[in-house]
Order: structure tokens, then C-alpha cells, then sequence
């Protein structure tokens, strides 16, 4: 994700410097090895998917070059340290033919879509002083979006009657603080799954609460695609 953060954010931005003049004003340090070759008349804060679409056409018609033009030593050093870690990670699926170390058969890929309302969960737990801090926003937001929410909320029961997996480990293995949320909550009691999905729809709002100030395509991809394929 900070890998994929950094490269669509300098992607972006040095599209703007080199190649673009429809952009509005930012401020940026004047010690910056960048800040000479900088109209910041051309740089903004938030980008959206339009940004990324017109940054793409600009840089294959100049073959990526001028984007180098924009890298920082800091940059430099994220990339490469990050980009390791990567291709490490990319190596060791292919030479070990798959992410898992031991029994490939008790660990086969399948399509989960609960996986990512549990993630809700992991981040009102976690991020419990961020989601108190939210929570009159959040519920206002709920309020003026009633549509979303109940469109959500049939979605999100849909999804965890058709497609929840439990995995014969997360019923045996007791080291893990999933095993004893399955057997003291959704394995206990049938209705649990189902009574769980408003608080899954809360989560998510409460999520975009905390985030929407960071509303920039350079964040919001790497950070959905990072989710997503958790």
C-alpha cells in the first residue's frame, strides 16, 4: 500500500508539473530539490480517477521519462526499500508455488466476501478512539444517507448468508482471538451473523467518516486494493 501510495502520487503530480495547466494551487517547501522546476499553480491537493486516466495518456506520449524528473532521494529510498520487500514477497509465491507454508490443501484460496466486514470489525476494535471520536458525524452521515445505508444493509445480509466460510482451523485452533470470537459469538448463536450486519454498516460509514478528508485516488486505490485481496 505505502509502495503503491507513493509511485500513483508521483505518477500523478509530475504529469501536472511536466504536462498539465488545469490544476489549482498547493504550497510546497522551497528547499525541495523539486520546488525550482515547480508551477505550483499546476499541483492540487486531492486527485480523482479522471487525473490518473489523463496522467496515463501524458506520460506513454513522453515514455515515463519525465516522471524521473520528479523523485526525491526520500522517494528514491521509499521505493526501493518498499519495492524489495515486494519482489521478495513476489518471489516467494513462485518459488514456493503459493503464499502458504505447510499444508497447501488446508489453505486453498476461495472468494470471501465477509472477509471484508471483518476487516470492519478489525477496525473498530483497533481504531476504537477514531470511531468514538466520529461517532456524531457518523450517525448524521447515516441519517442523510438512509438509502445507502438500508441498500448496505440488505447487501451485507445477503453476503454473510450466501458466502460465509468457516475454515475447519478457525473451529480448532484456540490460538487465535478468532477462534474464541467464532465460539462465543458467530458459531454460538445463528441469528449472530445476521444481527452483526448493522454494525458492519455503522463501521463502514465511520470508516469513510475518518477518511474522506484523505480522499485522493493515490490513497484510496492502494488502500481498497490492499483490503480487498487481504
Amino acid at each position: 500500500m505505502v509502495f503503491g501510495h507513493k509511485a500513483l502520487d508521483i505518477f500523478i503530480r509530475s504529469s501536472r508539473v511536466f504536462g498539465n495547466h488545469y490544476l489549482s494551487r498547493t504550497t510546497l517547501n522551497q528547499q525541495s530539490v523539486i520546488a525550482k522546476d515547480i508551477d505550483s499553480s499546476k499541483l492540487k491537493r486531492y486527485y480523482g480517477i479522471t487525473d490518473v486516466l489523463i496522467a496515463s495518456k501524458y506520460h506513454i506520449s513522453t515514455n515515463f521519462m519525465t516522471s524521473l524528473k520528479f523523485i526525491t532521494f526520500q522517494d528514491w529510498l521509499l521505493l526501493v526499500t518498499h519495492g524489495i520487500l515486494l519482489g521478495s514477497f513476489i518471489l516467494f509465491v513462485i518459488i514456493n508455488e503459493g503464499i502458504v507454508v505447510g499444508d497447501k490443501k488446508a489453505h486453498e484460496a476461495a472468494i470471501h466476501m465477509p472477509q471484508l466486514l471483518y476487516f470492519l470489525l478489525f477496525y473498530g476494535v483497533f481504531g476504537l478512539p477514531y470511531v468514538l471520536a466520529k461517532v456524531p458525524s457518523t450517525l448524521k452521515l447515516i441519517l442523510s444517507n438512509k438509502t445507502k445505508a438500508l441498500i448496505l444493509l440488505i447487501l451485507f445480509i445477503i453476503i454473510v448468508h450466501y458466502n460465509t466460510i468457516t475454515h475447519p482451523y478457525l473451529l480448532a485452533d484456540n490460538r487465535h482471538y478468532t477462534f474464541y470470537i467464532w465460539n462465543h459469538w458467530f458459531g454460538k448463536y445463528s441469528h449472530a451473523k445476521y444481527t452483526t450486519t448493522p454494525v458492519y454498516v455503522f463501521l463502514l460509514f465511520s470508516l469513510y467518516d475518518n477518511l474522506k478528508d484523505q480522499n485522493c485516488i493515490s490513497f484510496f486505490l492502494p488502500y481498497f486494493d490492499s483490503t480487498v485481496w487481504k
